[in-house]
């Protein structure tokens, strides 16, 4: 009797278009026994890593910082790749691939995040550490991707439970996933840009950390002064309260402006920001900004400065 396992044959196939900007497009196929599967060169493509598709994602994962956050089923595939195991599957253009099953992307995901979470890539002052801002980048792009996953897996257990699903468009899940994505880049959008404090350190007289995000622990405190606590009164103390500072490493897990709302209080720190950079850039030195900015942007309790003379006393 014959027991060899005869070779998957794709029986649909389809490209999920990750970003059409950049080209990235991650094909995805479905085989006789029904598995889900992925292409690894277009996974490696999205989480930005060189060279080819399995290689890059297994030199990746077989890192040692990410290992205790792997899977048992993430780790008995490395195995399988590493001691030739898989069985390659032939692809709609030819060409043979190693399959990456939809539920290992997943623990991929989850991996990363994970990671991010323990505050594997920042110091103790939430501050990207500059030999992890490459595997911090992929956990954002990765926390985006399973948000998405989670508001369109919702979408189709309701469609299947009320069977809308056999009324829908055939691609309408693919067009929503896209949607759903381009909401999470923007709210992992960085908010800060690099001018505010470049203006700081200009206008402090302090060297400015080019090549580096690690940057002075004042920069906090003047963040807080000179931003937060001039949007409407008693946003901070809620921020702070929904953010806290962690005990055991005596700082925040996030950033305040995610805890703000996207309709309403991202774009008012966005102005005020864009009102702050204006003022620094028309200042000779902190004080003049400060002078300006209380007359400008007051918080409560300000007094306001009748002129913006350069002042003798510093802030």
């Amino acid at each position: 009797m014959d027991k060899r396992v005869a070779k998957p044959i794709v029986t649909h196939h389809g490209d999920w278009v990750i970003d059409k900007e950049s080209n990235i497009t991650i094909e995805c196929y479905v085989t006789n026994d029904k598995k889900r599967i992925l292409s690894l060169r277009g996974t490696a493509r999205m989480l930005g890593l060189k060279g080819a598709g399995s290689t890059a994602i297994a030199r990746n994962l077989n890192s040692m910082w990410i290992e205790p956050y792997l899977t048992d089923g993430l780790k008995e595939w490395l195995r399988d790749i590493k001691n030739g195991n898989i069985k390659k599957i032939g692809g709609t253009k030819g060409a043979n691939f190693i399959p990456l099953e939809g539920s290992l992307f997943v623990d991929i995901c989850k991996a990363y995040v994970n990671a991010q979470l323990d505050g594997l890539f920042t110091d103790k002052k939430n501050r990207v550490l500059p030999r992890w801002k490459k595997q911090n980048l992929i956990a954002h792009k990765l926390y985006g991707v399973m948000s998405a996953f989670a508001k369109v897996g919702i979408v189709a257990l309701i469609d299947e439970i009320t069977g809308y699903q056999e009324d829908r468009d055939r691609d309408e899940l693919h067009k929503l996933l896209s949607v759903y994505l381009a909401e999470e880049r923007l709210a992992w959008a960085k908010m800060f840009p690099d001018e505010f404090y470049k203006q700081i350190y200009k206008l402090k007289g302090w060297k400015y950390p080019t090549g580096s995000t690690k940057r002075s622990p004042l920069v906090g405190k003047i963040t807080n002064e000179i931003v937060y606590k001039r949007l409407p009164e008693g946003v901070l103390g809620v921020l702070k309260k929904r953010n806290p500072i962690k005990p055991d490493v005596k700082r925040r897990r996030w950033k305040h402006h995610q805890f703000l709302s996207e309709d309403i209080g991202q774009p008012d720190l966005r102005d005020h920001l864009l009102q702050a950079i204006a003022l620094m850039r028309a200042s000779s030195n902190w004080n003049v900004f400060m002078r300006l900015l209380k007359r400008a942007l007051p918080k409560s309790g300000d007094q306001i400065p009748l002129d913006i003379e350069d002042p003798t006393e510093d802030y």
